[in-house]
């Protein structure tokens, strides 16, 4: 298990070696990173289900036979690419939390937070976690691992109870992962093309979004002055 170096508490597991051969040649490593590419590709355009040994393979321009040098199957690659995804989110997340003042307001505080967890929501690794959630991955799912380290990172940084870290992280990232509301995920069945059609713009989702979990954080910090209208005010 890896030891993340803020406040010595465990991350999530990287993929383990048994799920992979991993390469020793440079070739060799190139085509497992095509795989790995083509894969992540079709998961975010199409859904798991275009995850088919023989899509990824015409997608990453090798064969079949160099598919199956590396995995016994294609449970075997769902489950490499959504562990690669946990440890490159968790990676991702190490490198936004550096950067972060040690002192400051609560509400600049949350939002270096939201920005954080909406590029990996929106467009990072944390997308394909998600996208992966429960194919090949009992529970505790990945995505709920990682939520729970996140919720032990909010705790630190927001400096609240677990109790409110626990609840922030899990209302941020069902609202990141809500289609209704960011559009995310693959194309909806033929016909429902508006299914996916966001509902409210970035900058909008983040403004609500740190809105919301300040007051989490900091109950007495009141709601920013917007310069624009509400768009959950319906008497608005």
């Amino acid at each position: 298990m890896t030891i993340i170096e803020s406040g010595d508490r465990p991350a999530p597991d990287p993929p383990g070696d048994a799920l992979v051969r991993e390469p020793q040649q440079d070739r060799s490593r190139r085509t497992l990173e095509r795989l790995v590419s083509a894969g992540t590709a079709l998961l975010r355009t199409d859904g798991p289900e275009a995850l088919t040994i023989t899509g990824v393979t015409r997608r990453a321009h090798t064969s079949v036979g160099s598919f199956y040098a590396r995995f016994q199957g294609k449970e075997d690659f769902l489950r490499y690419l959504g562990e690669g995804a946990l440890e490159e989110a968790t990676s991702v997340w190490r490198a936004a939390r550096a950067s972060f003042p040690r002192a400051g307001a609560a509400r600049g505080k949350v939002e270096l937070v939201v920005r954080s967890l909406a590029e990996l929501y929106l467009e990072g690794p944390a997308n394909s976690l998600a996208l992966l959630d429960g194919v090949d991955d009992p529970t505790p799912t990945r995505r709920r691992r990682f939520e729970a380290f996140l919720a032990t990172e909010f705790q630190e940084v927001l400096e609240v109870e677990p109790s409110r870290a626990s609840l922030a992280a899990r209302v941020a990232t069902g609202i990141l992962l809500d289609a209704a509301v960011t559009g995310f995920g693959p194309p909806p069945e033929e016909g429902r093309e508006d299914a996916r059609a966001p509902v409210l713009g970035r900058d909008t989702l983040l403004f609500e979004l740190v809105e919301l979990l300040v007051g989490y954080v900091d109950p007495g910090a009141g709601r920013a002055i917007s310069k624009g209208p509400d768009p959950f005010d319906v008497w608005g």
